[in-house]
């Protein structure tokens, strides 16, 4: 195999969803498989080629600041037809497949595809998200291969009458490198947050209570919540918990913060925090930030959803809180401020599960061998 080109709309280092897959795209390469990567929209100045031995990268797009629109389609389209040949092998996001699917068969390409979330949801409600839906399995059938972030994400897809030889799950991933060198800065004691600021999806509203309500016995210590902050419902609720505890000046939202500052970030705070509540994002999904807050060696509280507990075990290498329980999360966020050396163990154990079951190495071999299977069938 020549390449295995794997398909991104841009470079975006400081989002969960690119360091996963440009996580993947490292452990694929290194396993001895070149990869080729291609952007779908304009670099706008941010090159992807630091630790990318094996990769080699491809801008569809100029340099000019764009969005998606007709002429990058374009483009990129022409670029498939012009590029792709017969036999070769593309990786891509759901909705770029949906773009170039009858392309990329035309072609005869092997085509896969990485999910991260619970099919439906991808698509809402309605008829039209019905029939996204139906057309996105329709042609999830016709692909050579699906890897995805969880069992349950496995089973619906099987249930759905695709064939099983072709779902792969391959876990959460994270870049260690990330974190080589980073040594944790003595600054103000912190409890840290990081992702997008949504209540459905993470459950900020709930981690707001729960500092609220342990705030007084913790004066020293603030809340970051690191990240863009994009409902407008949300930021109205949570402001308001602010002002029920009155802890404005115990929080810090400096909005979304350069991939290549998160990992100082998490680095330096106490304890990291995840009080996803348990929806049926959470039941199929899998965070991606996980993997990073465990990476620092500090200890994690988070609720007890979804897969978790398949990786990680209670007061051993995590702190589990009930989902949807501020006093529970409050409870155990109290006990790792209260008891540091316990919880220094306890982080440097969920460091352990990380290194081992969410290495983009492992995981990225796992991807290149079912190709290199595929490739000889």
């Amino acid at each position: 195999m020549k390449y295995l080109y794997f398909l991104f709309w841009k470079c975006e280092p400081n989002t969960a969803i690119f360091n996963r897959r440009w996580s993947l795209a490292k452990g694929i390469a290194e396993s001895g498989i070149p990869v080729k990567a291609i952007f779908m929209l304009p670099n706008n100045g941010i090159e992807c080629h630091e630790d990318c031995k094996n990769i080699e990268c491809c801008y569809i797009g100029d340099a000019i600041k764009s969005k998606f629109n007709i002429v990058i389609l374009l483009k990129s389209a022409l670029w498939v037809v012009k590029n792709m040949k017969a036999g070769d092998s593309v990786l891509s996001l759901t909705i770029l497949v949906a773009l170039f699917n009858l392309l990329l068969r035309h072609k005869k390409c092997n085509i896969y595809t990485e999910y991260n979330e619970y099919p439906p949801l991808m698509y809402g409600h309605g008829i039209r998200g019905k029939f996204e839906l139906n057309r996105f399995l329709s042609n999830t059938r016709k692909q050579k291969g699906i890897f995805v972030i969880s069992k349950k994400i496995r089973e619906y897809l099987i249930n759905k009458a695709i064939d099983p030889e072709k779902v792969h799950v391959i876990n959460m991933t994270v870049d260690s490198n990330r974190f080589m060198g980073i040594e944790k800065q003595k600054k103000v004691p912190y409890i840290c947050y990081c992702g997008t600021v949504s209540n459905f999806k993470d459950g900020v509203n709930i981690l707001l209570e729960s500092f609220g309500l342990i705030a007084n016995d913790v004066p020293n210590v603030k809340l970051y919540i690191l990240g863009s902050q994009p409902y407008k419902k949300d930021n109205e609720i949570n402001e308001a918990i602010i002002e029920k505890y009155g802890i404005h000046d115990r929080i810090f939202m400096p909005g979304a913060v350069p991939g290549n500052e998160m990992p100082q970030y998490l680095k330096n705070a106490e304890v990291l925090v995840l009080s996803r509540p348990d929806n049926i994002q959470a039941a199929y999904g899998f965070p991606t930030k996980l993997g990073e807050y465990l990476m620092t060696g500090n200890p994690v509280v988070v609720t007890r959803v979804g897969e978790l507990d398949d990786f990680l075990e209670h007061k051993k290498s995590c702190l589990f809180a009930e989902p949807g329980n501020a006093e529970d999360f409050a409870e155990k966020l109290k006990w790792v401020l209260q008891h540091p050396d316990e919880a220094k163990e306890i982080g440097m154990n969920g460091k352990t599960v990380a290194e081992k079951s969410f290495n983009y190495k492992i995981e990225g071999k796992k991807i290149a061998e079912v190709i290199t299977r595929d490739g000889k069938n």
